[in-house]
C-alpha cells in the first residue's frame, strides 16, 4: 500500500481512514505481502534505471545499455499503469463498505471491477522487474560501481583569453558591465556582479572581454579567472583561486590552510575574480567561499556567470545583469565571419550564399554559440546545396553540435529524474508555444509526475518544480501576457533538446509529419497541430496503444480544429490520462469516454458540446474538468457527485448562467481545489451549503445568485472563513430587490483574501467586517451595482492599493476621514469612481491620507461637485475626468480651488 501512496497514485487529500481501508482491502484480496515485495523491487529498479541513464556518457556497452534502458522504461511504465488501475478500482470503496460488507462479496466486487487477478498480476509484474534487475547485474553493476569511484564528467572549461574581433553585437552590454566593475556600489570591501542567462547566450564571452579590457586591467591589481566544472564546492574553488594566484599546485587538502593562504594573498589588494559557469546553489557553501575576500581592498569585485537564477539571487550584491540574446542580423555577422574567414567566394556566389546564410542565422534562435557553430561548419564548404541541406537539418543532426549538446545536457543532467521527466514532457508543445504555470502543473499532476510527501498538495509541489525549471533557464517568461497572467515559453534550442531527450516517449504530429519515432508502441504523450484532423493523423495515433496524453493545437492558433466522426473510434482510451480537445469543433463526446479509466484531465473548453455523457461520472480518478466558454452546454451529468477525486472544475460564469444551475450535491466533492464559480439555487443539493466542506479551494471563487440564500443562518453554512487558500472572492447578487445585510455579514471570507468584489448587494449598510484592518492582505476591492446610503470606510486596510467603485445608487457622500490618529489609505495607488449618478461629494483628505495615490478617475458622476476636499497627494501622476459636468466646470475655472489642485499633476484628461 505504501508503494501506491509514494508513487502518487492517490490524492494527498485522501484521509488516513480511507488509506486504512485500502490496506485492509489488500489484505482481503490476499495481495498485501505481494504488494510489499513489488514495492521494494519497483523502487530498486527505478533507482537503478536513473543511475544507468545518468551514465550514458561513460564507455559502457552502448547498445546493450540502450536496449536495457528501453526495456526497463517500458516495464516501469507498465508497472505504473497496473498500480494506477488497482488504486483507482479500490478507491471506489468507502469505510462503510468495509464495515458493512461481507469479505467474499467485497473481494468479488473489487476483482469484478478490475477484470484482473490482483495477486497474480502483481507477482507477474514483480517477476518482470526482477528479470530487469538481473540483466543489469550481469551487464552494468560492476562498471557502475567503478564509475562511481570517480568524479562526474567535466564540462568543457573556459579560459580568460578571447579574440575581441569575434565579439559582435555586445557593445552596450560591455559598457554596462564595465561601468558596474568601475563603480563602488556597496560599503563592503568587495561586491558581486552576476551575469545570468541561458546556455549559449554569451555570458562567458562577455566576461572574457571585460576581463581583458585595458580599463579593467588598470583598475585591478590582481585578476583571477576560475572556470567551474559541475557543482564544485567551496574547497575546490578556493584551492583553484590559490593555485591561480601562486601559479603552482597547492598540496594541502585542509580547508583552513587553503583559506588562510588565500587570505594572505588577497589582503589589501584590489582584485577581480571571475567565477565562470557557477551552478552550486548551496548558500552555506557560498558564504564559506566568500570569507577570505573580506580582507581585499575596497572596490574589489567578483564576477559570476551562471544559468541559474537561484545562483544569481544568492550571490549578487547588486541587481543581477540579464544577458540578452542577439538579433538575427548579429547572428549572421558571426556566421559570416566564420564562413568566409578562409575562402571568399566571388560576388555572385556570395550573394546566393548570404541569402541562405541569413535563413540559417534565423535557426540560431538568437544565440551566439549556435551562430559560431554554423560559422565553423560552413567555413570550408561553399557549396550551395550543402548550405541548403544545413538549413533544413535539425540542430542535433549536425556533428558540430556536439559541444552545444554537451553544454545543454550538463544543465539537464543536474536535474533530478522527476524534473527531467517533467521537462521532456514539454516536447508535445509546438515551438514557441506559450503556456501558463498552473496549466502545465495540472498536466504534470494528471500524469503522476509529482512526488508527493506529507500534507502538501501535488499542485503546490508541481509549482515548485516549474519554478526550478524557470530559475535554471529551461523555461522563459514570455514578454506577452494574457490578461495580466504570466505566460512562459521554451527557447527553440531548449525545445529541440527536450525532443532529443524525450527518447520516443513523446510525439508531435503536424500535417501528417511526426517527430522521429522508431516504435509507436513506446509513445505515451502525443499532440496534434492542425486545422483538420485527417485519417492519416488518426492512423498514427491508433498505433500508440499505450498513449497517456493527447492534446490538439490549432495550426494557426485561431481557427477551431475540425474533428471527424470516427475520432473516438480510432483512439485507444484505455490508458489515456489527459485529453485536451479545447478550441475544436467537436459537438458531442460519446459514452465511450467512460472507458478511459485512467483519465485525470479533460479539457473541452471553447467547443460546441451540448452535454457531457453520463459515463464520464464513472471516471473516479478525474482531477481536472475544464468547460470554459462552452456556449452550447446546457446540462450536467446526473451523478457529478461521483467524481470524488475532482480537484479542478473550471467553468466561466456566462456558461454557468446558461446552464441555470450547479450539479446536484457538489458538496460531496470535498477535494476540489479550483472552482471558478458557484451558482446558488433554492433547492436542496444546490444551496450555498454545498460549499461548506470545500476547504481546499484555491485561487478565485465567484458565488452568484446570492438572492437565493434565504437568511443569515443559511449564508453561514458556506463556511467561507475556513477557506484559507482562496485569494480572490466575488460575491454577486443578480436581483437586489431586498435588503439582506445579514446574508453579507455571514459571508465574511478568510483573513488571507487579497481581492474582493461585491456586486449587486441590496442592503443599505455594509457589515462591519468590510474594511476591518484584520484583512491585512487585501490589495483590491471592487464594489458595484449596489444600493446603499453609507459607504464603508476602507482606509485602514494596510495593503489596499486599488479601489474601484461603480454604479452605487442612493450614495451621495463618501467619507474618507481616518477613524483614529493614523492617516488613511496608506497603500492606495489607484482610485476609480464611475457611473455614480447620485454622488455629490467626496470627503476631506487630511495630511498624509492616500500618500501613495498615483491615479484618480471620475467618470459618469453628473452630480459630483468637486474633487476630494483638502490637498491632493503630491504623488498623483494622472487625473481622468469623463462626463462629470459639475466637476469639469470647477476644474476649468482659473484660480478656483480645484483648478489649483490639478496644476501640479503631470497628466490630466478632462472630457
Amino acid at each position: 500500500m505504501d508503494a501506491i501512496m509514494e508513487l502518487g497514485f492517490f490524492s494527498s487529500t485522501v484521509s488516513a481512514t480511507l488509506q486504512l481501508v485500502k490496506k485492509e482491502l489488500f489484505v482481503i484480496l490476499g495481495a498485501d505481502e505481494e504488494l510489499k515485495k513489488l514495492e521494494r523491487t519497483l523502487l530498486k529498479v527505478q533507482v537503478l534505471f536513473d543511475s544507468v541513464k545518468a551514465m550514458q556518457h561513460y564507455p559502457l556497452d552502448y547498445k546493450m545499455q540502450q536496449l536495457w534502458l528501453h526495456d526497463t522504461r517500458c516495464v516501469l511504465l507498465d508497472a505504473e499503469d497496473l498500480m494506477d488501475e488497482i488504486a483507482l478500482a479500490i478507491s471506489r470503496f468507502t469505510p462503510d463498505d468495509l464495515i458493512e460488507g461481507d469479505e467474499k462479496q467485497l473481494r468479488n466486487s473489487v476483482l469484478g471491477s478490475l477484470k484482473l487477478n490482483i495477486p497474480s498480476s502483481i507477482v507477474k509484474m514483480r517477476e518482470q522487474l526482477e528479470d530487469i534487475e538481473r540483466k543489469a547485474d550481469a551487464n552494468f553493476m560492476n562498471e557502475l560501481y567503478r564509475i562511481n569511484q570517480f568524479q562526474s564528467i567535466s564540462k568543457l572549461q573556459s579560459s580568460s583569453l578571447v579574440d575581441a574581433s569575434c565579439v559582435i553585437g555586445r557593445e552596450n552590454d560591455m559598457e554596462e558591465i564595465l561601468s558596474l566593475l568601475a563603480n563602488d556600489m556597496t560599503n563592503e570591501n568587495f561586491s558581486v556582479i552576476a551575469l545570468v542567462g541561458m546556455m549559449g547566450v554569451g555570458k562567458t564571452t562577455l566576461a572574457q572581454f571585460v576581463y581583458n579590457n585595458d580599463r579593467v586591467a588598470d583598475n585591478f591589481e590582481l585578476r583571477i579567472w576560475i572556470s567551474i566544472s559541475g557543482d564544485e564546492d567551496a574547497k575546490r574553488i578556493t584551492r583553484s583561486i590559490v593555485e591561480a594566484v601562486c601559479e603552482k599546485s597547492f598540496e594541502s587538502s585542509d580547508m583552513d590552510q587553503i583559506q588562510v593562504t588565500l587570505r594572505k594573498v588577497l589582503r589589501e589588494k584590489k582584485v577581480l575574480i571571475v567565477l565562470d559557469g557557477m551552478c552550486n546553489e548551496d548558500e552555506n557553501d557560498w558564504e564559506i567561499l566568500c570569507l577570505p575576500f573580506n580582507v581585499a581592498a575596497k572596490g574589489s569585485k567578483i564576477l559570476v556567470t551562471t544559468q541559474s537564477m537561484l545562483v544569481s539571487e544568492m550571490v549578487a550584491t547588486v541587481p543581477m545583469y540579464h544577458v540578452r540574446t542577439l538579433s538575427d542580423q548579429d547572428c549572421w555577422r558571426i556566421i559570416e565571419k566564420g564562413a568566409f574567414s578562409r575562402l571568399i567566394p566571388d560576388d555572385s556566389k556570395r550573394s546566393v550564399l548570404e541569402e541562405i546564410g541569413f535563413k540559417i542565422a534565423q535557426k540560431c534562435n538568437k544565440l551566439p554559440l549556435i551562430a559560431k557553430m554554423f560559422g565553423n561548419v560552413l567555413r570550408f564548404n561553399h557549396d550551395e546545396k550543402k548550405w541548403e541541406a544545413i538549413l533544413k537539418s535539425k540542430l542535433w543532426e549536425l556533428p558540430a553540435s556536439r559541444n552545444i549538446l554537451s553544454a545543454v545536457k550538463s544543465s539537464y543532467d543536474r536535474l533530478p529524474s522527476y524534473l527531467q521527466r517533467c521537462f521532456a514532457y514539454c516536447t508535445i508543445f509546438p515551438p514557441n508555444h506559450k503556456f501558463s504555470r498552473h496549466e502545465l502543473v495540472k498536466l504534470w499532476v494528471s500524469e503522476g509526475f509529482i512526488q508527493q510527501s506529507g500534507v502538501r498538495s501535488a499542485q503546490e509541489i508541481g509549482g515548485e518544480y516549474f519554478d526550478i525549471l524557470v530559475q535554471r533557464s529551461f523555461f522563459q517568461l514570455s514578454p506577452v501576457d494574457h490578461g495580466n497572467h504570466q505566460v512562459f515559453r521554451m527557447h527553440n534550442l531548449i525545445h529541440e533538446f527536450a525532443e532529443f531527450v524525450s527518447d520516443g516517449l513523446c510525439i508531435r504530429v503536424e500535417d501528417g509529419m511526426s517527430s522521429p519515432i522508431s516504435n509507436f508502441k513506446d509513445v505515451r504523450h502525443a499532440s496534434l497541430i492542425c486545422d483538420d484532423v485527417q485519417t492519416e493523423h488518426l492512423n498514427i495515433f491508433s498505433k500508440c496503444d499505450r498513449m497517456r496524453t493527447l492534446i490538439l493545437f490549432s495550426k494557426g492558433g485561431v481557427t477551431p480544429v475540425n474533428i471527424p466522426n470516427d475520432f473516438f473510434g480510432k483512439i485507444n482510451f484505455s490508458y489515456l490520462r489527459a485529453l485536451n480537445l479545447s478550441f475544436s469543433k467537436i459537438r458531442e463526446i460519446p459514452e465511450i469516454i467512460g472507458t478511459a479509466k485512467h483519465m485525470r484531465h479533460l479539457d473541452v473548453s471553447s467547443t460546441s458540446i451540448k452535454k457531457l455523457p453520463e459515463s464520464i461520472t464513472n471516471l473516479n480518478g478525474m482531477e481536472t474538468l475544464k468547460l470554459n466558454h462552452c456556449i452550447y452546454l446546457l446540462e450536467w451529468p446526473k451523478n457529478m457527485k461521483n467524481l470524488t477525486n475532482l480537484q479542478h472544475l473550471e467553468i466561466d460564469l456566462d456558461t454557468l448562467k446558461r446552464m441555470k444551475s450547479m450539479p446536484s450535491e457538489l458538496g460531496k466533492l470535498i477535494n476540489l481545489q479550483g472552482l471558478s464559480a458557484f451558482m446558488v439555487a433554492k433547492e436542496k443539493g444546490r444551496r450555498i451549503e454545498e460549499l461548506k466542506d470545500m476547504n481546499y479551494l484555491h485561487g478565485s471563487l465567484c458565488i452568484t445568485k446570492l438572492e437565493n440564500v434565504s437568511d443569515a443562518t443559511e449564508a453561514a453554512t458556506a463556511n467561507l472563513q475556513e477557506k484559507s487558500y482562496l485569494d480572490t472572492l466575488e460575491l454577486q447578487w443578480t436581483d437586489a430587490k431586498d435588503d439582506r445585510e445579514g446574508v453579507l455579514a455571514k459571508l465574511e471570507p478568510n483573513e488571507k483574501i487579497k481581492y474582493l468584489t461585491i456586486e449587486g448587494y441590496g442592503g443599505t449598510l455594509f457589515p462591519g467586517w468590510i474594511g476591518s484592518p484584520k484583512f491585512s492582505k487585501i490589495e483590491k476591492i471592487i464594489i458595484k451595482n449596489c444600493i446603499c446610503m453609507v459607504f464603508p470606510f476602507l482606509g485602514h486596510l494596510p495593503m489596499l492599493n486599488d479601489l474601484h467603485i461603480e454604479k452605487i445608487s442612493k450614495l451621495r457622500y463618501v467619507d474618507c476621514e481616518p477613524k483614529g490618529d493614523s492617516p488613511s489609505y496608506q497603500s492606495l495607488r489607484a482610485l476609480t469612481v464611475c457611473n455614480m449618478q447620485d454622488l455629490k461629494e467626496w470627503g476631506v483628505l487630511q495630511a498624509g491620507d492616500m500618500a501613495k495615490l498615483e491615479k484618480i478617475e471620475f467618470s459618469e458622476c453628473p452630480e459630483l461637485k468637486c474633487l476630494p476636499r483638502g490637498q491632493l497627494p503630491s504623488s498623483v501622476k494622472c487625473l481622468i475626468i469623463r462626463n462629470c459636468n459639475n466637476l469639469k466646470a470647477q476644474c476649468m475655472i482659473p484660480g478656483s480651488e480645484d483648478w489649483n489642485k490639478i496644476q501640479s499633476i503631470p497628466k490630466v484628461e478632462i472630457d
